[in-house]
């Protein structure tokens, strides 16, 4: 466990033990341990992990995919009747 020291004056605390991170984050072996708040996963795609600061410009990138496959396959079903 850790050890909080406040000395009588002095609003300064010296922590012992494992840094804290905060909840939710995660380390990410992918990108050499680097700390991602709300860390949902790593993208291939967009080779990045996805957390806090990407997280809706990745769901907008996913529905820009779903619609970009939904006009080429109308397209080539249109094409091949």
């Amino acid at each position: 466990s850790a050890e909080y020291k406040v000395e009588a004056r002095s609003t300064e605390m010296d922590i012992e033990g494992p840094p804290r991170i905060p909840l939710r984050s995660a380390l990410c072996p992918e990108m050499a341990g680097l700390l991602v708040l709300r860390y949902d996963h790593y993208s291939p795609w967009i080779g990045t992990a996805v957390g806090a600061h990407n997280h809706r410009e990745y769901v907008l990138l996913l529905l820009s995919y779903t619609i970009d496959l939904a006009i080429c396959s109308g397209a080539c079903v249109r094409a091949i009747l």
